[in-house]
Parts: structure tokens; sequence; C-alpha cells
């Protein structure tokens, strides 16, 4: 099992013998070496191996999801590097420089905030130093936190430099939006992509830090807070942080819930049932409750939709095990439920639940949104119209009534239903759904959308018609990102993979219009009348147009 490290901090309180300011546990039990570094193997090897056969890169980046050791992963290369002992790939961090670099003092480890120096005088700045050589290690390194956020100015001043740094500087930018850097950082950078902290993981090292606090926390507990943290072994360090502070040392799950605002598995188990048995009052009344208990409504969908995830996986999968994360119980729970519901009915339920939780961000009705929802999944007519609609494609398949009714209670996989040919009349008639999805996914979007129209669709592609004032809005929306939101959105809708295009209305006219039909101008009733008003006129040239 690997041991944990936390951080020694000298007393700065002036004075007071001591005492020591509180550090939180995911500042406490900072990774210190490459090995402690958890879920990004693939990056400290790579970074082991180039201090160990002197193949450093002048420039590194740094990309990843927040609270996946990007920063720390950074500190432990400059210890590597500077450790009395190296280069090292193993910094002793006991030596003076390993500790002042864990500390934060190093006067040669510059870390900046590239939210906050993000204008071209900084960089100009950071550019004039780093000509002078390391004051009291090997390697001056600059870390560079957020490097998205430095301004187009600052870029080029920093790209020379980046390209072609001194020999004892080394550069480290770390990221979590890599799309936003120019083609020309990017190239000058070795690249390494830090992924999401799986929740067995963060359980593993959850544990370790407990063990050590001397907490007693269930197995459960640190199930839900490892997903609550979604991927970022930081927040689930500061998570548990905070449930210490509500509960003390002994941690239930019950108390998880209370101090996250979540639902507790009893109320979204009775929320699934009612809308399995088409109650619509239960649910409702279930809504007042959580109201009443001061749940997040948001957060109430959220769970909910994870809930219906898993009776989904449940369905269709023969092994979930790894896919669905919880108790014995809990799964055998979620297959006795399962069976109340067809795959085509979770995947609608899904649909609705997520597109109710997307409209709450820009809704302040939250409980209206929510309510609407839930009565529309317990009608009985439209329970109803599913099943006809069910039986009448059954029937078209020439399956019998029986062996339908026998695949709503089994684990199946999600049947083939017959789709609505893809055409640009259907485009055109549920167009408004594609706005409202552009919508609640960037707000920014979609006043760009809505000054195109559908004009043409061919080949997997969707041309839209701007008019000509508009030409600042198709210019917009054709930017990689609003592209994207909109090719999702249609994807979503139209289940097939849409491109767009966008042009001008007048220039598709032109492209797309039959040319106007010739005229011969002797055969034309209003020349031969023209002719007969002025005597002695002629046709000099019969031009057809």
């Amino acid at each position: 099992m690997l041991a944990l490290s936390s951080i020694q901090t000298p007393n700065t309180d002036g004075g007071r013998e001591g005492l020591m300011a509180y550090l939180s546990y995911y500042r406490k039990y900072r990774p210190q070496t490459f090995e402690e570094v958890v879920g990004q193997e693939h990056i400290t090897r790579t970074l082991q191996n180039a201090v160990r056969l002197n193949r450093l890169a002048h420039a590194y980046l740094f990309s990843g999801p927040r609270g996946t050791g990007k920063t720390t992963t950074a500190r432990i290369l400059a210890k590597s590097l500077n450790c009395e002992k190296g280069p090292t790939p193993n910094p002793c961090g006991q030596c003076p420089m390993c500790q002042r670099i864990t500390s934060g003092y190093a006067l040669d480890i510059m870390e900046i905030d590239g939210a906050s120096n993000r204008r071209i005088d900084e960089i100009r700045e950071l550019r004039d130093k780093i000509k002078f050589v390391p004051t009291e290690g090997r390697f001056k390194v600059y870390i560079i936190d957020e490097v998205h956020m430095l301004t187009d100015p600052a870029f080029n001043a920093l790209l020379k430099t980046l390209e072609e740094p001194p020999a004892q500087v080394i550069f480290v930018l770390a990221t979590t939006q890599p799309h936003k850097l120019p083609a020309t950082i990017l190239s000058r950078c070795q690249r390494f992509d830090f992924k999401r902290i799986s929740i067995q993981d963060m359980i593993d090292r959850l544990g370790l830090v407990a063990e050590k606090e001397g907490l007693k926390v269930s197995l459960d507990s640190l199930t839900l807070i490892a997903r609550s943290a979604q991927g970022s072994m930081r927040d689930s360090l500061s998570i548990l942080d905070q449930i210490v502070s509500y509960t003390g040392e002994k941690i239930e799950l019950e108390d998880v819930i209370v101090t996250l605002g979540m639902v507790d598995t009893v109320t979204l188990f009775n929320l699934v049932e009612v809308i399995a048995d088409k109650n619509c009052t239960k649910a409702l009344e279930l809504v007042d409750q959580l109201v009443g208990e001061g749940k997040d409504l948001r957060q109430v969908c959220k769970d909910l939709i994870e809930y219906f995830r898993n009776l989904l996986l449940v369905k269709v999968c023969e092994n979930v095990e790894e896919l669905v994360v919880g108790t014995k119980e809990f799964k055998k729970q979620l297959y006795q439920q399962a069976e109340s519901f067809s795959s085509s009915e979770l995947l609608k339920i899904i649909s609705a639940l997520a597109e109710t939780e997307s409209s709450m961000r820009w809704e302040p009705q939250e409980r209206l949104l929510l309510e609407v929802a839930l009565i529309r999944l317990t009608s009985k007519e439209e329970g109803a119209k599913e099943r006809v609609s069910e039986e009448r494609m059954a029937e078209s398949r020439g399956d019998s009534l029986e062996s339908l009714k026998q695949s709503r209670t089994k684990v199946l996989p999600i049947p083939d239903q017959q789709a609505e040919e893809l055409s640009l009349e259907r485009v055109q008639r549920d167009w408004s759904k594609v706005l409202e999805g552009v919508k609640a996914k960037r707000m920014s979007a979609f006043p760009l959308l809505v000054e195109g129209k559908p004009i043409k669709l061919e080949g997997g592609v969707l041309t839209l018609g701007f008019k000509k004032e508009s030409s600042f809005h198709k210019e917009h929306l054709q930017s990689r990102e609003n592209k994207g939101i909109v090719e999702e959105v249609l994807a979503n809708i139209f289940q097939e993979g849409i491109k767009i295009a966008c042009v001008s209305s007048d220039e598709e006219q032109k492209e797309e219009g039959e040319p106007p039909a010739k005229v011969d101008l002797e055969e034309s009733p209003l020349v031969e009348k023209t002719l007969s008003l002025f005597e002695g006129s002629k046709i000099v040239g019969n031009r057809q147009f």
C-alpha cells in the first residue's frame, strides 16, 4: 500500500510557538513524489524516464480537468531537477532545496497565475528575468497556471522565449482548456493530458487519508464522496474535509448526503417507483417534501438521472459490476426495479430529465420545471400511447403481443426502432427544438443561430442561409466552439451525425436557383409594340438574355 506524506509547513505566526495554521486535507496530503500522484502513471513514468535519461524538454504543457494533479506534478518535476541528490526521478524531499520547493519559498521556482498576470507587461518582465542564471538550484522552472487566460499579445511575447529558452530554464504550462491556446504555442510544447481520477483510485486515497487522520468512514460514504468529486482528487479531499467539520471523526452515509445536499437512495427509489406506477400525485408530494428539506432541485434532477442511468445499464448490460458503483444490496434493488421499465422507456425518461436539468440552468422556476417533467413522466395517457406504439411496431415486425409483454419485464438490449427519415422538411419542422437545445447548452450561440435558416440538406451537411446584414452572425457561428455545439444538438435531436455550413442566402440562391429563361427580342410583344410607336425603328442587335 502506498504511504502518504504530509507537508510540514514552517511556523509563520510571529512568535506564537507551537501553533500552526490549519491545513486543508488537499494541501496537507499533496503528493510529494511521482509515486504518490494518483491515476496519472502514464505521465509520471514518462517524466521520471526523461529525468533519468537526461531527455528533458524545454517546455511542457499539462492539460486536463481541475484537481487531477497538473500543478502538483509540475512542482515534483521541479524538485527532481533541483534536488541536491539529483537530477533524480525520486527527489529525497529532505534536502534544503526540496523543502524550500515544498514550502513555496524556492527562488528559482516561479509559479505564475495566468488569470492574474495575463497582460503583455507581465510576460515581458518574465522574459527579461529568465536571462539570469539560477540563484540556488540547477534549473529555473516557470509554472504558468491557467495559461489559456493570457492575452494574444502576451502569447506573442512569450512565443520566442518558449521556443528557445536558456539552457537552465524549463517552462511548465498548465491549463484546463488547451483548445484556447494558439497553435504556435502548442507546437512548441511537449503535451501531457491528465485524465480524470477513477472512482476506485479516489476511494483508495481517501481511505489512506481517513486512516492517517483517525477517521471512521464507511465504504458507502467514501464511494459517494468519490462520485461527487467527478474525477477530481482535490475536490474529493475538500469534500471529506468539509464533512469532518460537520460530523467529527465518525462519518456515516447520511452525513455525506446531508452535507452535500444530495438525495438519499430511499427517496430516489420512491421517485422511480411513482414514475413506474404513473402516480402523479405522489410524485408531486415527493417534490414538495424535497423542497421542504431545502434540497437543491437541480441536484435532485442530476441524482435522478444518475439513478435511471444505472437502471438502463442494468437493463442492457450483462455485467455491470464495474459500470455501476454501489453495494450488493443497491445493485440487487436496481435489478428488481429495472423490470418495471422497458429499455426505450428508460431512454425517454433520461432524455426528458436531462432536458429539464439543462433548462434549470437558465430558468429560475426550478420547482415548476421538475414538476412539469414528472407530470409528463407519470401521465397515463403518455404511457398508453407508448404501449400502443410499441404494440404496433411489434405487429409490423411480426412479433406476438405476448413476447412484447415479456420484453418489458426481462433484461433486453435496446430494441431497434424505426425512425422518421431525415429530410430538410423534418429539420425545418423541428428547428425550434434545435434553437432551444443550443440555447440551453450555450446562450451566446443562440442569437447567432436565430439569424440562420435551414435551406438545404445534402450528404449529411445542413446548409444555413443568412441574410446579407447578418454576416456577423454567420462568421461567428462558424467558429469551432459554436459550430460544435450546434452539431452536437443536431445529433441529439435527429440521432444522426450532421455537419453545418453557413452561407449568405443571396449566394445560395445564385448557386442553386435556375437561370431565367432566355427571351428573343424579335418574338417579344413588348418590343414589337415599341417598334410600332417609332417609325423607321429597327432592332440593331438581337441578344438573348
